[in-house]
């Protein structure tokens, strides 16, 4: 069975050879077309040789742009024994005229190959070399692409979108259109419209685009749009519909919105740790990177990343636990822009009391506010400083306070009794706590505690 499906699949491309042969066209390429891709305004050569190099001087070649949706069977060349259409042949398409022409001294090594000049993006499509002579006849075929010609700037210049006729002739009698071409964020746009210099001219953004009248009777019908934008990105077509055949030329705007600073903010901070937050717009899209004083990247949560008129905007996030500077750093790789902001940040950590056992001690608790806190609850708590795990040891709320170990509530009075318990405490005695409110301050005293094993890693803290 294996044997059968190998000799079936060897005989395929017999098959197929056979049938082009059997048509009467045997193609040269059975890889399909050639892609060529070019910008426009430039010149490109449609390669197209035979195989065994003959002379092909007193043959017949034909080149031929095929139909497209829009557009019918084009004649682009053709050469018969010395007779083509750069000498008096007629039949070449309009659009043809006076741009293409072929290599006289190459045809003798079978090099029919040809060369069209000033490509338009109209001129994209697929383009056939034919031998209708040969025995058996022989095709090439070419895929064209030609994009439109690039010109970028920079955001806040003036810019020139050329548009010229290669004939050079006079139109200031004449018409043409500029128009920016539709965009999936945007819809077509009247840049500016010529009719002959009558009262019909049209400018949709005066003050901001103009052309060169002077210019017109060279054929050149270029534009200037003044203080760019990077919204004003775009393709642009510059067109002229009543000339035989009518024309249109392609120009890619590219304007570039170099980011700048970035914003670097502290949106939270407390005294374990702090919250960054950079912004920063542009075009083309940035990278951004949260660094520390070390250039080490830092893991970063992207909070934005959106694109509107025409600049991306990018927002990251991160948390650091330690005191430093700390850097947001902006790259734009195409453009070779590079640009930062840098803040510093201080992570105080909890503040430490050192006192002797079986003493006393005040721990302090104030609000920046300096609010009046005796309607306010706030929480004593001992954690440890591996977990995130807490024991409460001491509420005071709206003028009642309790002992987390015992069940009786005591009401609010000078040097009320209460007993507590911290962990860690191994013998543990009443002991006399007094509340004080003091519109901006609230002191805890923790009265003579008998033993108390005291570690790194358990330690006395509060929160309020």
């Amino acid at each position: 069975m294996k044997t059968e499906t190998s000799t079936e699949m060897e005989l395929l491309p017999l098959l197929c050879l056979c049938l082009l042969t059997r048509s009467g066209i045997t193609s040269a390429q059975l890889n399909g077309p050639k892609n060529i891709k070019v910008e426009g305004g430039t010149d490109v050569v449609l390669p197209c040789s035979l195989s065994t190099k003959e002379n092909v001087e007193l043959k017949l070649f034909d080149w031929r742009k095929d139909a497209q949706k829009d557009d019918g069977l084009k004649e682009v060349f053709m050469y018969d024994s010395g007779n083509h259409y750069n000498n008096g042949r007629d039949g070449q398409s309009e659009e043809f005229k006076g741009r293409v022409s072929h290599f006289q001294d190459e045809l003798k090594y079978g090099n029919a190959s040809i060369i069209i000049r000033n490509t338009k993006v109209t001129d994209s499509g697929e383009y056939s070399c034919y031998f209708p002579r040969l025995r058996p006849p022989q095709i090439f075929y070419i895929e064209l692409v030609v994009e439109p010609k690039v010109i970028t700037v920079k955001e806040d210049s003036d810019v020139v979108l050329p548009c010229s006729l290669s004939t050079k002739e006079n139109i200031t009698s004449k018409q043409f259109d500029w128009k920016k071409v539709a965009q999936k964020d945007d819809c077509q746009k009247d840049l500016f419209y010529y009719n002959g210099g009558s009262n019909d001219n049209k400018n949709c953004f005066p003050g901001q685009v103009s052309h060169f009248p002077d210019e017109l009777k060279h054929g050149n019908t270029s534009i200037i749009i003044r203080n760019t934008k990077v919204i004003d990105r775009g393709v642009y077509t510059c067109d002229f519909p009543n000339l035989q055949p009518p024309q249109k030329f392609h120009i890619k705007l590219v304007v570039v919105g170099a980011a700048l600073k970035p914003s670097l903010t502290i949106l939270d901070a407390t005294a374990d740790s702090a919250l960054l937050q950079c912004e920063v717009h542009g075009n083309p899209k940035p990278k951004v990177e949260l660094q520390d004083s070390d250039g080490n990247n830092l893991n970063a949560k992207v909070t934005q990343d959106s694109e509107r008129e025409g600049s991306f905007y990018i927002t990251l996030q991160t948390t650091v636990t330690k005191t430093g500077t700390y850097r947001c750093v902006v790259t734009q790789e195409e453009i070779k822009h590079q640009i930062y902001a840098e803040t510093s940040v201080h992570i105080s950590g909890p503040k430490v009391i050192t006192v002797e056992e079986g003493s006393d001690v005040i721990l302090p608790f104030s609000l920046s506010t300096k609010k009046d806190i005796p309607s306010t609850e706030f929480i004593l708590k001992k954690v440890s400083l591996k977990t995130d795990d807490g024991q409460k040891v001491f509420l005071y709320d709206k003028c009642h306070f309790y002992s987390f170990e015992c069940p009786v509530v005591y009401g609010l009075g000078r040097n009320m009794m209460f007993c507590f318990l911290v962990k860690g405490v191994s013998t543990v005695r009443r002991s006399r706590v007094g509340i004080r409110s003091e519109l901006d301050t609230v002191l805890a005293v923790i009265a003579e505690v008998v033993h108390e094993d005291i570690s790194e890693d358990n330690a006395l803290t509060s929160t309020v």
